[in-house]
């Protein structure tokens, strides 16, 4: 779960799926934040943005 305020985006929350635990986390607020899980699958990344007030997930190249 991702706020976005004056500061910009803040990661109020996150939960891992099944299987995976969390390697690193950016909460900010920043201009944007992430959160990195880690497990049988391998490793995703998870990168929010604020644009007009709202959060955005942001594309992976």
């Amino acid at each position: 779960m991702v706020e976005c305020g004056p500061a910009g985006a803040r990661l109020v929350s996150w939960s891992p799926a099944q299987g995976y635990g969390v390697k690193d986390v950016d909460r900010g607020p920043d201009e944007h934040v992430e959160v990195k899980f880690v497990g049988t699958e391998g490793e995703h990344e998870l990168k929010v943005r604020c644009v007009g007030g709202k959060p955005v997930a942001a594309a992976h190249g």
